[in-house]
Formats: C-alpha cells, sequence, structure tokens
C-alpha cells in the first residue's frame, strides 16, 4: 500500500480500498466541502490549458443540452468526437455547465478559464495546493492539491454514489443520447412529438430537460396570428400555394425561388424549386395532372396571395378553363393565406436546423428544403390529431407505392459502396460523401462527392451520423476536396442504376466564382517620347497575340454539356459554367517573357506622359480633322431627290422640351391654343373640387412637327398627354384591350385597290382619342400655362377620353 503524507486538519484520509493509484503512486486525499455527486475515485485535473470542461464520464450529468462542439483536439493533436454536453454538480457550491461528454478522454479535465468566468472565482495556485475563491463573497468554493506535477481537485470521501443511482442514471443518460440522435435524424421536431413517437425513451426522462439551441436559433419566431377554425373535409378541394424566395445564393441548378402546394384536408405538401417566378404557370398544370392521375381527385379552390405569378403569366386561363376557382389574400394581409405562409416557415426552420446542425453550406438550401417536406409529411400534426399527412391521405384514398426508408442525420458522413464492376481489386470499396436527402423515384439515400460534384442514390450506405461532413470554416470557404477552378471531370466509377445524375460544380455561386476567377492583368513597359508615333500606329492597327488566342481556343474546347438533373421539379436544368483561370501577362519584347510581374517586384506602374492633360474624345481638332465623320457611316446616294430634300429639312426645325420655351416661340404658343380650343369644344373635362380620397391624374404637353412629302413644316403640333402610368387598376380604369388593324390587312386592301382600279384617299382625324367616352371617374390635373388664380384648388373631371390614358384606344374603339 502506498505511504500516507501528513495533510493539515482540513483534510479527511480516504480508505486503501477507495483510493485511486492510477495517476501517481502517492494515496488519494479529499478536502471536505460539501456533500457531492460525483464518486471521487475519478479525480478532476484542474487543467489552465483546456478550453472546455470535459469530462469521460456519462453517468455524472444531472441535464443534457447540445454540444457545441463535434470534436475536440489533444494535446497530442488527435481529434476525438464529442457526444454530449450538460452540466454536473460536484458539490452544491460547485456546478459545472457546459462540460463536454468525450468517451475516449483517459482524463477529467477542468477548466481554469471556464471556471473562473462561469462561477466569477478566483484561482489562487501554491507550490502545493490551489483555492478556488467567489470574488463576491470571499467564499471558498473549491480545493486542490499537487501530486505529480498536477493540480486535482479535492471531493470529499463519503459521496460515493450507490450502484442502485448509478444504473438509474446510466439508463437515462442511454435515453437521452437516444432522444438527441432521433431529434437530429428527424429534423430537429419539438420534444413533444418525440415523447409521442417514443415513449418508452420518455419513461425516465422529463420533456423539460431538453433543450436544443439549435432549434432556438433557427426556430425563433414572433407571435403566431390566431388560426382559422375552418378546415376542409375532401382531400385536394382547397390547395394553398405560395412562393418563397428569391435566395440571394442559388442551388446548384440555378434554382432561386420555390413554390409550395398543401392540400387543406390532409396538410399534404408539395414543393418545386424556380429560376424564375414565372415557372409558376409551368409547374401547377404539372401538379395538376399528378393530382387527377394519382389520387383520381380535381381540385376545386387554389388560394394564394396577389404575387404577380399568380395573376400575370396567364395562369388565370387555366383555372378558368378547369373550372377552377382561385381564392387570393386582400392587400397586405398575408394572414389570409396563413397556412401557406406558416408552412413556408415551417419548411425553412426545418432546412435551416439541419444546415445549421452540421454546418452544411447554404447552397444546399435546395436539398435541405425537400428533405424538410420528406421529414414534416411522415410527421405527426397537432392539426391532424397527431396523425401524420400521409397516413390522413390514405384514409380518403388508396396511396401510390411509397419509398419507405430510415432516416438519418442531414449533413452527416457516409460511405458510399462502389459495385465491384465499377473498381479494380485494389482500389476502395466506398467513396467518402455527404448524406443529402432522399430520392423521390428510388429507393435510396442521395449522396453528394464534392471532389467531383456528382450525385449517387443507393442503398449501401454506411452512415456516420455523429460526424458532420462540414466543418464551421466550410460556411465561409469552399467545400472539403472541391474543385472550384477547374471543369469538373467524370467519374471513373458509374454506379449503374444507383448513379444519379452528375453536376458541374460551378453552383451558381456569384460570391464564389468571384474569388476563384482571376483577372486579366496587362503590363506596358514605359516608353520613350521617341516611341510615341510607333504607339500610336500600334492602336490604330492593333495586333493579336497568338498566346491569348490559344487560350481562347483551349477554353473553348474544355466546354463540355452535362445531362439533364434528375429532381423534384420537372422543369429545372443545371447551370453550366465555363471558367477560365488563366493569368496572362502581356508584353511588348518577345524576350522578356521570362520576365517576372512587376507586382511581385515592387516595381511601379509606367509613368503617364499626359499627367495633368484632359483627354480629347470628341469634337473638332484642327491637326487630326474630324474623329468620326458621318460620312463615313450614312449616305443618302440610293434615295430619290424629293426624299434627300425631306431628310435635310427634318433638322431645320427643333422642338422645344421644355414648356417655358414653347411659350417663348408665338409658333408652339399657338399650337397650344388650338389644342386647348378644340379640347373646350368637345367638352373634354369639366372643372370641378377634387373628392375625398381621389387622385387625379398628371399631364404634360408633347410637341411635334409635321412635315408635307417635300420636307417643308406643314403645322406645329401641340398635344395635351395624361400621365396614364399614374393609374390605378380597377380605380381609374378597367379594360384597356382594342383590336387593331393588321399590316397584312391593308397591304390586301391597297393591291386590291391598284389591280381593279379604286380611287384611294386618305385622311386623318383630328383628335381622334377626344370623341371617347369615360365610363370610368377619372380626374386630372390642370393643364400647365393655362392655369388662373380663379381654378387655384380645381381639377379636371374627365368626360371624353385622352391621350395617355390606359383607357383611351378602347373607348375610342367602342365609339
Amino acid at each position: 500500500m502506498p505511504s500516507i503524507p501528513r495533510v493539515d486538519q482540513s483534510a479527511h484520509l480516504v480508505s486503501p480500498t477507495t483510493a485511486s493509484t492510477s495517476l501517481v503512486d502517492a494515496g488519494n486525499f479529499g478536502f471536505a466541502l460539501n456533500t457531492t455527486i460525483v464518486p471521487p475515485n475519478k479525480p478532476w485535473i484542474i487543467d489552465s490549458g483546456a478550453s472546455d470542461h470535459m469530462t469521460n464520464n456519462s453517468t455524472w450529468f444531472v441535464s443534457h443540452t447540445t454540444p457545441p462542439l463535434n470534436t475536440v483536439k489533444v494535446a497530442n493533436g488527435i481529434s476525438t468526437p464529442v457526444l454530449g454536453a450538460g452540466s454536473i454538480s460536484l458539490t452544491p457550491g460547485l456546478s459545472l455547465s457546459s462540460v463536454l461528454h468525450v468517451p475516449k478522454l483517459s482524463h477529467n479535465l477542468l477548466s481554469i478559464g471556464k471556471l473562473t468566468n462561469q462561477l466569477n472565482c478566483l484561482a489562487i495556485f501554491s507550490p502545493t495546493h490551489c483555492w478556488f475563491q467567489d470574488i463576491r463573497t470571499k467564499a471558498l468554493i473549491g480545493h486542490g492539491r499537487e501530486r505529480g506535477g498536477l493540480y486535482y481537485l479535492d471531493l470529499p470521501p463519503d459521496c460515493e454514489k450507490t450502484s442502485y443511482s448509478c444504473q438509474v442514471e446510466a439508463k437515462q443518460f442511454e435515453a437521452s443520447e437516444k432522444i438527441w440522435l432521433w431529434h437530429k435524424r428527424l429534423g430537429h421536431p419539438s420534444f413533444q412529438y418525440l415523447q409521442y413517437l417514443f415513449p418508452s425513451l420518455f419513461s425516465k426522462v422529463k420533456v423539460s430537460d431538453f433543450h436544443c439551441e439549435t432549434c432556438i436559433l433557427s426556430k425563433n419566431h414572433r407571435v403566431s396570428f390566431p388560426l382559422s377554425s375552418h378546415k376542409s373535409n375532401v382531400p385536394f378541394s382547397l390547395i394553398h400555394s405560395d412562393v418563397w424566395g428569391p435566395f440571394h445564393i442559388p442551388t446548384y441548378t440555378g434554382a432561386k425561388y420555390f413554390v409550395s402546394f398543401i392540400d387543406d384536408c390532409t396538410r399534404v405538401s408539395w414543393v418545386y424549386l424556380l429560376k424564375n417566378k414565372s415557372e409558376v404557370m409551368s409547374i401547377f398544370p404539372i401538379f395538376h395532372q399528378m393530382i387527377q392521375t394519382q389520387f383520381h381527385a380535381k381540385i376545386q379552390v387554389v388560394r394564394s396571395d396577389n404575387g404577380k405569378e399568380y395573376l400575370n403569366y396567364g395562369l388565370g386561363t387555366f383555372f378558368q378553363q378547369h373550372g377552377i376557382i382561385h381564392q387570393t389574400s386582400c392587400p397586405h394581409t398575408p394572414q389570409q393565406n396563413g397556412i401557406a405562409e406558416r408552412k413556408n416557415r415551417h419548411l425553412l426552420d426545418v432546412a435551416r436546423s439541419l444546415c445549421s446542425a452540421m454546418h452544411v453550406p447554404k447552397r444546399f438550401w435546395g436539398d435541405a428544403i425537400h428533405t424538410a417536406v420528406f421529414l414534416i409529411n411522415r410527421m405527426p400534426s397537432r392539426v391532424l390529431q397527431f396523425q401524420t399527412p400521409i397516413q390522413t391521405l390514405s384514409q380518403y384514398h388508396s396511396l401510390p407505392s411509397l419509398l419507405h426508408i430510415p432516416p438519418k442525420v442531414f449533413g452527416c458522413v457516409c460511405y458510399v459502396h462502389v459495385p465491384m464492376q465499377n473498381r479494380d481489386k485494389l482500389d476502395p470499396r466506398a467513396i467518402k460523401c455527404v448524406f443529402v436527402g432522399y430520392s423521390a423515384t428510388q429507393k435510396g439515400y442521395r449522396c453528394y462527392y464534392p471532389p467531383t460534384g456528382k450525385f449517387f442514390v443507393s442503398m449501401d450506405v454506411t452512415f456516420r451520423e455523429h460526424e458532420a461532413f462540414f466543418s464551421k470554416e466550410d460556411l465561409a470557404t469552399s467545400l472539403q476536396g472541391e474543385m472550384w477552378s477547374k471543369e469538373e471531370e467524370k467519374l471513373p466509377l458509374d454506379i449503374g442504376d444507383e448513379h444519379l445524375s452528375d453536376v458541374g460544380d460551378g453552383a451558381n455561386l456569384p460570391n464564389d466564382e468571384a474569388q476563384g476567377e482571376k483577372i486579366l492583368k496587362v503590363y506596358e513597359r514605359t516608353r520613350k517620347k521617341g516611341d510615341k508615333e510607333k504607339r500610336d500606329d500600334e492602336i490604330d492597327h492593333p495586333q493579336t497575340d497568338p498566346h491569348i488566342d490559344q487560350l481562347s481556343d483551349q477554353s473553348a474546347a474544355t466546354r463540355t454539356n452535362y445531362p439533364e438533373v434528375t429532381t423534384h421539379s420537372p422543369s429545372l436544368q443545371p447551370t453550366i459554367f465555363d471558367e477560365s483561370n488563366h493569368e496572362i501577362s502581356l508584353s511588348d519584347d518577345p524576350n522578356d517573357s521570362n520576365e517576372p510581374h512587376r507586382e511581385s517586384q515592387g516595381s511601379r506602374y509606367p509613368i503617364r506622359e499626359n499627367r495633368g492633360i484632359p483627354p480629347v474624345r470628341y469634337g473638332y481638332s484642327s491637326t487630326k480633322g474630324i474623329q468620326y465623320p458621318i460620312s463615313n457611316f450614312v449616305s443618302s446616294h440610293r434615295l430619290s431627290d424629293s426624299y434627300i430634300s425631306f431628310a435635310n429639312q427634318l433638322s431645320s426645325v427643333s422642338v422645344p422640351n421644355k414648356l417655358q420655351d414653347a411659350l417663348k416661340d408665338p409658333k408652339w404658343k399657338k399650337a397650344m391654343i388650338e389644342e386647348m380650343e378644340a379640347l373646350r369644344k368637345n367638352s373634354t373635362w369639366e372643372l370641378v373640387a377634387l373628392p375625398e380620397g381621389k387622385k387625379p391624374v398628371g399631364c404634360r404637353w408633347v410637341f411635334t412637327v409635321k412635315h408635307k412629302a417635300d420636307g417643308s413644316v406643314e403645322r406645329y403640333k401641340a398635344r395635351l398627354v395624361a400621365k396614364g402610368y399614374t393609374q390605378t387598376y380597377g380605380i381609374d380604369y378597367q379594360e384597356t384591350f382594342a383590336p387593331v388593324a393588321k399590316i397584312n390587312t391593308i397591304r390586301v386592301l391597297m393591291s386590291l385597290a391598284a389591280n381593279l382600279g379604286w380611287p384611294l384617299r386618305q385622311f386623318d382625324v383630328k383628335n381622334a382619342f377626344l370623341h371617347g367616352d369615360l365610363d370610368e371617374e377619372v380626374y386630372m390635373d390642370l393643364p400647365p400655362g393655362f392655369t388662373t388664380t380663379c381654378d387655384i384648388g380645381k381639377v379636371c373631371r374627365l368626360r371624353k377620353s385622352l391621350y395617355g390614358l390606359k383607357q383611351s384606344p378602347r373607348a375610342w374603339f367602342g365609339r
């Protein structure tokens, strides 16, 4: 038995049977502070180099939380996995929080930095002892001793647990570990749902003991809008839809949006990824046909918001042809489309949790959304009395054959088996991939291989669900092993039917591409003044660098066509990027081809010879003549004499751009008076006070010159035009369509007149639009330049149509 040294009066001797001699040869002593929960045969080393508290015993945890780290690196540089985290109570006055559970750790480590920060205490060291003292109360909360060059925390000897309590807490911890694993596998659902799914796991633990920081960060939201008590009783009688996006980081297929369709009765959801909002017009007929084919049902009502993708892309015609009622929410009232809005939030919460928990880069958000839909459709819902949406749908319709596979943790490390026909005898039998979801058409797991940017679907997959493929650094940098600057090469192995498709790794990431692309840098030597004429000749007659042509040919030769990507959206096509990472340095002297760049040598750029002299880009130069004479670009030798005269007269009269300039010219002022007189005779408007709640339409003068056939001025014309772009549909105009004559019809009439000798007469209806009657209530501001003091505060109530109004062509045609 080892010798027992003498200690002070405050220490208590530990019995030889409970003494630990695995770390030091001297006996163990415990300093009695208070009743503890941790057995003393597992000493705690007080470590100033540890960043966190760590233990290898899982039975000591009294509560559990999500571990902030997936792995820790020990002193020898080896990374060790972290399986959990929680709180441990050493004594009533000394409790440790955020303790990491590291099973492969040989000793329990007490971090000084964490302890002093959490407990707000002082750490005092002497050659043989150390103390922990509360800064505020000056109370002693812990004590340790130096043994073998290390400081060990002293704990009382009478606190060892009974075997029964250890077994109970071991079972509790085992159940907690399984609950956390299923929480990650199923996309971070609430622990109340997990209690309903796995009641046996919650027999020894409480739901209130679990707090997931990832869920709090990913699912935090505002107070919910009151739910509606109305719910459809027939599947597919009411479909809710909404479009989400755009997201600044597109997926590898170029998608920036997704559209969701939710059945009001069963709450089954479908999601399609979109590149543009206009694709909703092509996606909804596909979804409508799928419902008819798979479930023999018809959609009766579609409810959405007032987005243009539902109103302005011809989708209304499709609804009318199939007898579907399209209900829209009121303006600025998204709560009326609350089911679709909450479903999108639910999808994003789950997708955000999936990506955040395993540090998956944001460009995989499309796979995370599809995975979230897959999981939500198979998770119990409180609205459905804790039945899954698919179970509820099966009560009304016989479902097509579904692909049931066990769920796995999104973003974890997985190893895809390589078939024998695709490898040699000494080749690896599996490749390391990242799990990114489930296939909709194959019974297998979708796995992504970063070095080549390929996706695989296979059931022969080995998962490491506790190990994340990506680290936190990968969120800001490129993926592990991915080739960003090269064209993707196809894998030599092709996994037969299990191989889904391959996509080039230029996955629509503008930020990453901008970082990867290199700038074409051109360097020029400093020239002497004697070489100025030579440089001007080179500018006028540039020579093509054969090196640049060779690179262009190589870049064009590397372009490849990639196959279509099989995904949930049938209309998606892969976006291919042709990247060139050549950095070219041009030199005037061919003998200096091996000369390094000036930047690397720290030399300066060439000195500008025209410093301080403004450049002459335009205008006449007495030495060089006109830089761009119009005779080099325009010729009239093919025109007739009368047309040449007409063309020369066009620029003889200037058209004013401002009202003040027109009022100064008697000719334009007379034209404006004639226009106002025509409007008055036609009773186009009447002056009234602007009613409350109405907004008048503005107006402006437009000036033009009418020419005769010989180019001479026929008359000066001024027209008052309303600013129709300020009108609002449904308030001051309705329909705007008006048929017009086709040019083919005019040609046929002219051909008949020429062949049959019919006389032709040309006439112009003066102020044609002023003869159309207005049915809507439209108010217009007073014409500028013709306002008197008695007209202040009044507006024009339009009775006849006016140029510029939305409904003027239709009103003229109706007349």
